[in-house]
């Protein structure tokens, strides 16, 4: 690149940089609330770390597909071309006084379709139908993800459904899967989320995936015992799933034996990650490859499309700030 394109650019780069602190000021001030202590100025532009990098899909990266995948039903039958097991949908509706009495009458799980964490776990019958359509309404009455600059949640129907509730009884799992293309780079282990819940983790840094020795934040016990049979059969759907983005979660609940999907998280921790996510050069920041974008792949109008090429060539030029391995 020719000096007077990198100047050229970099005007750009400043400008642009400017627009989304003015446009896109409730995400950045979310971004910086998130990390306490830590004095720096966010590089939309040209993204250097974890963080930066969820910003910039906020403010850039609107792929359609996003909105497919915030939405707990529209997820369903997207994955099924991968062959993912599903939990059985028992009913959806916009008013949970039409489910029918008698499935809350045994184990079942209620969720919203447009946000995460709305869920209300009923056994045995409780709680009562009564609360339960009280909670699930008020689910219906709040949006999510606009204070975190979500983009891809507004865009969502909103709806109530009734879901199976998986594992009769045995302990079940979470496998949060962190995937840059096909690339595996974190394995979340959540054991009894609902009982005594133990949490453990392994992470790629260039040599495979291997426990990680650090401190798991937010839960108090440490889970050491081994992994579910059914974690290369979740590697492998994650590894395919993840292929067709430049990053993603994917969730699976597992009882050992069988996988089922949880879901597929486009801004994970609402597009945050903690400890390093605000240092560039990191090993995760560097899988993360945003020419496999949506934006970058896409032309786009106006200044925008200016700004995608510009990108291009800094992200294409062996002497850039940006360093990428292949994902």
């Amino acid at each position: 690149m020719s000096h007077a394109s990198r100047r050229s650019d970099a005007a750009l780069f400043a400008a642009v940089d400017a627009w989304a602190r003015l446009r896109h000021r409730r995400a950045l001030h979310w971004t910086a609330r998130q990390e306490p202590g830590i004095a720096r100025r966010f590089h939309v532009a040209l993204p250097r770390g974890m963080n930066d990098k969820w910003l910039w899909r906020k403010v850039f990266d609107h792929d359609p597909r996003f909105v497919t995948l915030c939405d707990k039903l529209a997820t369903k039958p997207w994955v099924a071309r991968f062959g993912v097991p599903v939990p059985r949908t028992l009913w959806a509706g916009t008013d949970a006084r039409d489910i029918p009495p008698e499935l809350l009458k045994g184990d079942v799980v209620v969720k919203a379709n447009h946000a995460s964490g709305r869920n209300i776990l009923i056994t045995g019958g409780q709680p009562g139908r009564e609360e339960v359509v009280e909670r699930a309404n008020r689910f219906l009455r709040h949006g999510f993800g606009r204070e975190a600059g979500e983009w891809a949640y507004a865009a969502v129907p909103r709806r109530l459904f009734v879901e199976e509730h998986l594992g009769g009884g045995t302990l079940l799992r979470d496998l949060k899967i962190y995937t840059f293309g096909r690339h595996v780079e974190r394995v979340f282990h959540v054991v009894d989320r609902f009982g005594d819940m133990r949490a453990d983790m392994w992470e790629d840094r260039g040599a495979g995936l291997a426990p990680y020795e650090g401190t798991i934040h937010d839960f108090e016990a440490r889970y050491t015992g081994p992994m579910p049979a059914t974690l290369p059969q979740a590697l492998d759907l994650a590894a395919r799933i993840g292929a067709e983005f430049d990053a993603l979660r994917v969730d699976f609940l597992t009882d050992g034996q069988n996988l089922w999907l949880g879901e597929l998280t486009v801004y994970d921790q609402g597009g945050f990650r903690e400890y390093d996510g605000h240092l560039p050069g990191t090993y995760p920041a560097c899988l993360w490859d945003l020419r496999r974008s949506w934006f970058m792949q896409t032309p786009q109008r106006g200044w925008r499309e200016a700004y995608r090429r510009a990108l291009g060539r800094q992200l294409n030029d062996a002497d850039g700030e940006l360093m990428h391995v292949q994902a």
